[in-house]
């Protein structure tokens, strides 16, 4: 039988229990309580840190992830986007909107705007949207995917950053 580096057969089949996940990184099928959060608590506050001199910002792909989003409005209205309804709080102003197909006003006002684990196909309308209102492009990816525009890359704890060249 073929055998991977890691002891893990390329032909064996499992079952994973409804709820629990594959971690491809340890090989090991891991339960709900095991699952790591959608974004390390270090790299929030490192983002934070990085995001909180601008005053006109915009988070596109908010989904449920609210943490930035939700510490940076603490002195400011911070503006969001996602292609679903989300629930924010009173001082995210948040709009639904498809980046791909974008109402431009939603971010003709915005200093930066920035995505948190954006899959490679968003990189390019990301920065289109961010070129044509003027504003500085942030974002992370999902990990392991490299970004599909030219970049400056910032390494911080739990993350790294990319920023859009224009």
């Amino acid at each position: 039988m073929p055998q991977s580096g890691r002891n893990f057969s390329l032909n064996r089949s499992f079952h994973i229990p409804k709820g629990h996940y594959f971690d491809q990184h340890t090989k090991k099928i891991l339960s709900p309580r095991d699952k790591l959060p959608d974004v390390n608590p270090d790299s929030t506050t490192s983002i934070f840190n990085i995001l909180s001199p601008f005053d006109n910002l915009l988070e596109v792909g908010i989904g449920s992830r609210m943490d930035v989003a939700h510490a940076l409005s603490k002195n400011r209205i911070v503006f969001a986007t996602d292609i679903y309804p989300c629930e924010v709080s009173e001082k995210i102003q948040f709009f639904i909107d498809d980046i791909c197909n974008p109402t431009l006003e939603i971010y003709s006002n915005t200093e930066i705007i920035y995505a948190l684990n954006l899959p490679p196909e968003l990189h390019q309308p990301l920065f289109n949207v961010a070129s044509k209102v003027g504003s500085k492009c942030l974002f992370t990816t999902l990990g392991n995917d490299f970004p599909e525009i030219p970049v400056q890359i910032e390494t911080i704890p739990g993350e790294t950053i990319y920023w859009a060249i224009n």
